[in-house]
């Protein structure tokens, strides 16, 4: 009868033991899985660091080129101001060395544009046929440009 009991703790014992088997070798399946997925996660977490990286260091690029375009445009600007203000003195002390064209020419160029409806470039033109028929004797007409300052200028036509 204890041979009988033992033969079946024995069988009982070996399906247990074979269950842990099975049981071992699944979780050593699992595990490995575990351990490539943790691989691949690494793998992807360390290209995003660099890509991190990269964003980082093209931020750090621009912000200081950022800097830099702020400091010359802040320099240009004083400049501006200081060269606008070294000419509103000269400006103001001799209109007839920044002046190159007379008061009565000014005029004509305005009220042809203005009071004739012409546009800057016809103006220009007409201002360049009168001088050579009418023979002016100037050495050149105003520039479309310069018109345009004159009409948009408060000193000028205002």
């Amino acid at each position: 009868m204890t041979d009988n009991i033992n033969t079946k703790l024995e069988k009982r014992l070996s399906k247990q033991v074979s269950s842990l088997e099975k049981t071992a070798e699944e979780l050593k399946q699992e595990l490995k899985a575990k351990k490539q997925m943790v691989r691949e996660l690494k793998r992807t977490l360390k290209e995003k660091d660099e890509l991190l990286l990269d964003e980082k260091a093209k931020g750090e690029r621009y912000r200081v080129g950022y800097e830099e375009l702020f400091e010359k445009a802040t320099a240009l600007e004083a400049l501006q101001k200081k060269w606008r203000a070294d000419d509103a003195d000269d400006f103001d002390d001799d209109p007839a060395e920044w002046k190159k064209y007379s008061d009565n020419l000014i005029n004509l160029a305005i009220n042809i544009c203005l009071k004739c409806g012409c546009s800057l470039r016809q103006t220009e033109n007409l201002l360049k046929e009168m001088n050579e028929t009418l023979g002016w004797g100037l050495p050149e007409t105003p520039a479309r440009t310069s018109i345009a300052n004159w009409i948009h200028s408060p000193k000028i036509s205002g």
